[in-house]
């Protein structure tokens, strides 16, 4: 049976095409959601690993933040400081503050001479405590260069206040002698012993005025020690001595460590 074509309702066209725009409506606003979440999530994502990373980056605490250009804490505090690092731990390792640099670069860098109370530092230009004078003792320092060809110069190279002083001895062309003379007798007994470095050191001790000189060519450090009076074992003064020639010279030197008044 042949059926006959239906003929639409009058403003059933119109129904359709409106009912068409309100699904497609529908299904960009669902597509447009969904892609703005998922941006949402990605950018979110990207933003958290990329936070304290770079210029104007924040800084954020707990993670390692990096960025190659200075960051300048700065305001104007009547009292006290711009930033305070307190760390409570009581482990034996907890320190409030750690600059690392690489070798040979300095850690810290200030603008002031001005004495930071309570600083305390275990060397002092690549020495330690035990290479400087203690207490109430001074340090005394001497050169004498003479020419070969003045074999027996006779110059001081240095004086040592109360103790004796140093005089280069003799001048040649293989090498140099020094004598330590003049003991202040005032101070009594002087007990002496030279170190060259040998096993055994020289000894001496004698009453009142005494001479000591090396007896031979010095080519190395040779150390005078020496303490005063009766039955004193503490040293009281060290006197190092080095000698060598040098382009037709004797170059004398001399460093002294006096220990007491």
């Amino acid at each position: 049976m042949r059926e006959e074509p239906r003929i639409p309702r009058r403003g059933e066209p119109e129904i359709k095409r409106l009912a068409g725009k309100v699904m497609w409506v529908g299904r960009a606003t669902v597509f447009l959601t969904g892609l703005s979440v998922i941006l949402a999530i990605a950018f979110g994502v990207a933003t958290t690993a990329l936070a304290g990373t770079g210029v104007g980056a924040p800084f954020n605490l707990g993670q390692t933040n990096t960025v190659n250009k200075l960051s300048s804490l700065v305001g104007s505090v009547g009292s006290g400081a711009n930033l305070r690092i307190d760390n409570n731990s009581k482990n034996a390792s907890a320190t409030a503050l750690s600059l690392q640099v690489e070798p040979g670069r300095a850690p810290l860098r200030v603008n002031s001479s001005t004495r930071v109370n309570r600083l305390n530092a275990d060397m002092l230009d690549g020495k330690d405590s035990t290479s400087f004078v203690q207490g109430s003792g001074k340090v005394y320092v001497g050169r004498v260069v003479v020419p070969t060809s003045n074999p027996f110069p006779d110059d001081v190279v240095i004086s040592v206040p109360g103790f004796a002083r140093v005089e280069a001895l003799n001048c040649q062309s293989s090498g140099a002698n020094v004598a330590l003379t003049d003991f202040d007798q005032s101070r009594g007994t002087f007990t002496m012993w030279r170190d060259t470095g040998a096993a055994d050191p020289d000894y001496f001790s004698s009453p009142g005025a005494l001479s000591w000189n090396s007896n031979f060519q010095v080519t190395e450090r040779t150390t005078w020690h020496l303490s005063v009076g009766t039955g004193s074992s503490a040293e009281a003064a060290t006197i190092d001595v080095y000698t060598r020639v040098d382009g037709g010279n004797c170059v004398y030197s001399a460093t002294a460590q006096v220990w007491g008044p």
